[in-house]
């Protein structure tokens, strides 16, 4: 299971993997308008202009226009390999 940075969860979040969704992004915008909590009807708080600057600036963290960071379980970061060839 993944668990996407968002600024209400903030607390113990670490970047584990960041996926490029530059590609994706007029489309996220155009999806993300539709909810009525980015259009101010349910928080003064600014949703739109936070997360297009949040998802620039992890995409400017791995050299892409804008990308998701997204974090795992503890036990899930746990991999075990025979050699590091």
């Amino acid at each position: 299971m993944y668990y996407a940075d968002n600024w209400e969860d903030s607390e113990g979040f670490r970047p584990y993997l960041y996926v490029d969704v530059s590609d994706a992004f007029e489309q996220w915008k155009e999806a993300i308008r539709q909810y009525q909590m980015v259009r101010g009807g349910v928080s003064s708080f600014a949703y739109f202009e936070y997360y297009t600057a949040h998802l620039q600036a992890m995409g400017a963290l791995v050299g892409k226009k804008f990308a998701v960071a997204l974090d795992v379980e503890e036990y899930a970061k746990r991999r075990v390999v025979d050699s590091l060839r």
